[in-house]
């Protein structure tokens, strides 16, 4: 028996030496991001994201170091939305990492931070000389992310290039969007211009290359393209492509020259895609009238309600006064449907106002669109008119009356949109000559003694109504204590934009810059049980009168704003609500709870913004006052918006249904939104 024992201490003590002279065996390394569906359900990806939620940066760092890239990609994404400046130091690093999916997190999110202190680590990061796929991909992620973040010099550097191919689409597509988001930042050089003219008129370029650096030429302010137009006018008229020739529409119209304007009126005659038509008549908008007029008027009976609407809205903010007894005329026309009707009401008041020698038909005029207000069934309707109403200025005292008589938060805050309008009007002086002080003093006073609706709407609007510079309000109302009240009696974060409003106002009135926008206080954690059971191709059908849209939705993109948005619809929260915003070959836009846009719920959620486009039509994204003061209003788009890159949560696209999305009238309400897991 002790024989046996000494054995098998002896077996014991060689197996622990034998084991000491082994060489540990080194942990496992994870040289790819693991493929997982449904990542949204993994615990560690909720946490990370979670931690994302919060805005916890420093919870979310050690992740960037973690041993499986699938984290450290997460956790990279995740400043993308949190645009956090603490974490380019960390972020920097990865940009060598073994992992390409990292490095393409990193350098995205290094971007959307938009800080000159990741230009350095960028640059160093980008590699020309090598050909290698996902090296090219990730060049032109740095380019675009210099873009948001780089300096005059990397500006100069980016614009010189011009050894790109047709063939390097990633190194293009870099680069247009760098320059682009340079533009965005009001930062551009002639040659970087010049550059982006001559891949918008090369149809050898990728189409998508093309349509961005068109997108470019039509954003950039204070861009000078007059010396372009013997390029860019001819590509207009040859174009093929619908999406670029609409930008190409938007283009000629910062072309201050005759032969730009005829190219414009004669592509219109030639067009059948409605959407380049209503580019051509905001491009013709303070052009020569005479000639843009007859595609005007052609549009006002035009099928496309969005096309007759932009006619409508040509004539009020283009029109003249010796044809406004003609957009009065118009508003007796059957085939006019009521939303142009009323910008013809307002085209007429507001350009009849200008000829003194008809006063008696000014009256009438007026008494008409009252009449029409008092009758119209709908609020959306009724505000419409209202805003008709305001284009007379003596009308003010009744508009006033309306706001606070209304019942319905749509008319409410169109009365105050008129009144803010009536302050702006470029013929304020005309309108009330010798009373024009008199009426100054009147209208602070009803602006002032507007706050004590207590209305979000009503007060956003009069908020920014007061910093008109024209009007003397600032020394007729000198004292801001009215504006602490209203904003003691904001509730928050639904009332978020209201508080914005007003802060700017405040600091209007003391004349310093106006504070940074508060990030709401993390309020509304995701409810991960709602997407349990989704797939990444999970349906959603919007359901009209006028018929249905389907979008598929993004979980894995966007999984906080998706289970947001199906939680309202199961709970029925979309029934009833009305699209409130419809901006002609832009967004058609709805989920107010209100009904006028300023509207929200108890909560707020935060923004998701990885790196996807609102390149192409039909993109559904939320709409915000702000990062991360999201709520229940989304919207669709109707063409690409690369404005709205990386600012607006991109949560799904338009399955089916796009060309409804597009001719929705405001105040179309949802009968339901239904959920296809």
């Amino acid at each position: 028996m002790v024989d046996l024992k000494i054995r098998l201490s002896f077996f014991i003590v060689s197996l622990l030496i034998l084991a000491s002279c082994i060489p540990e065996m080194p942990e496992e390394v994870i040289l790819r991001v693991r493929p997982q569906s449904k990542l949204w359900t993994n615990s560690t990806f909720k946490k990370i994201y979670h931690f994302q939620d919060k805005l916890l940066t420093d919870s979310l760092i050690p992740y960037l170091r973690d041993g499986d890239p699938t984290w450290r990609v997460q956790a990279a994404k995740a400043f993308s939305s949190i645009k956090d400046i603490k974490a380019i130091e960390f972020l920097c690093p990865l940009l060598k990492d073994t992992v390409m999916e990292v490095r393409f997190a990193a350098a995205y999110s290094l971007g959307q931070i938009g800080d000159n202190a990741a230009e350095s680590c960028l640059v160093d990061a980008f590699d020309p000389s090598s050909n290698e796929g996902e090296i090219l991909k990730l060049n032109g992620i740095i380019l675009e992310a210099l873009g948001k973040c780089g300096s005059e010099r990397i500006m100069n550097y980016l614009s010189s290039i011009s050894t790109y191919l047709p063939g390097d689409t990633a190194l293009l597509m870099g680069q247009v969007l760098g320059l682009y988001r340079f533009g965005m930042r009001s930062m551009h050089s002639d040659e970087g211009t010049k550059r982006m003219v001559s891949m918008t008129i090369n149809n050898q370029y990728p189409q998508e290359v093309r349509l961005m650096s068109a997108h470019y030429l039509a954003r950039t302010r204070n861009l000078v393209l007059d010396t372009f137009k013997n390029d860019l006018i001819p590509q207009f008229q040859r174009e093929k492509s619908a999406e670029i020739r609409m930008v190409l529409a938007t283009i000629l119209g910062r072309i201050n020259r005759i032969d730009a304007e005829n190219a414009l009126i004669g592509g219109f005659n030639l067009e059948n895609d409605s959407r380049v038509k209503i580019n051509i008549l905001r491009a013709l908008k303070g052009k020569n009238y005479e000639f843009s007029r007859v595609v005007a008027y052609k549009s006002l009976k035009a099928k496309d309600q969005s096309l007759s609407r932009e006619a409508g809205s040509f004539f009020l903010e283009n029109g003249v006064a010796k044809e406004a007894k003609t957009y009065w005329n118009l508003t007796a026309d059957s085939l006019i449907f009521w939303p142009v009707r009323a910008l013809l009401y307002a085209a007429a008041n507001r350009h009849l106002y200008q000829r003194d020698s008809v006063s008696k038909e000014k009256y009438k005029l007026n008494a008409e669109i009252k009449n029409q207000y008092i009758k119209a069934e709908s609020a959306e309707a009724k505000a419409a008119y209202l805003k008709a109403l305001g284009e007379h200025g003596w009308n003010y005292r009744y508009i006033n009356q309306q706001m606070w008589e209304a019942k319905n938060f749509v008319v409410k805050t169109a009365a105050a949109e008129s009144l803010a309008s009536l302050c702006s009007a470029a013929n304020f002086d005309k309108q009330f000559k010798k009373n024009r002080k008199y009426v100054e003093k009147d209208l602070a006073i009803m602006l002032k003694n507007a706050f004590l609706m207590n209305d979000a709407g009503v007060s956003a609007v009069i908020a920014g109504a007061l910093r008109n510079e024209d009007r003397n309000f600032r020394n007729i109302l000198p004292e801001t204590s009215f504006l602490d009240s209203a904003l003691l009696k904001l509730v928050l974060p639904e009332e978020q934009e209201t508080k914005q409003e007003i802060e700017m106002t405040k600091a209007f009135w003391k004349g310093i810059t106006a504070p940074n926008i508060e990030k709401p206080v993390f309020n509304h954690p995701i409810n991960w049980r709602i997407l349990a059971n989704v797939t990444q191709q999970v349906e959603a059908t919007i359901t009209l009168k006028k018929g249905t849209i389907v979008l598929v939705l993004f979980p894995d993109i966007a999984p906080g704003t998706v289970a947001n948005f199906i939680a309202l619809s199961r709970s029925g929260f979309f029934k009833g609500k009305n699209f409130h915003r419809i901006v002609p070959n832009f967004v058609s836009q709805g989920g107010c709870p209100r009904g006028d846009g300023y509207g929200s719920l108890s909560y707020s959620i935060r923004s998701e913004l990885p790196q996807i486009y609102y390149d192409r039509p039909g993109c559904v994204g939320m709409a915000s006052a702000g990062n991360h003061t999201e709520g229940t209003q989304f919207f669709i788009t109707h063409s690409a918006t690369p404005h709205l890159d990386g600012n607006y949560t991109l949560f799904g696209e338009v399955k089916s249904g796009l060309s409804l999305a597009s001719q929705i009238t405001p105040g179309d309400k949802i009968i339901n939104i239904s959920i296809r897991e």
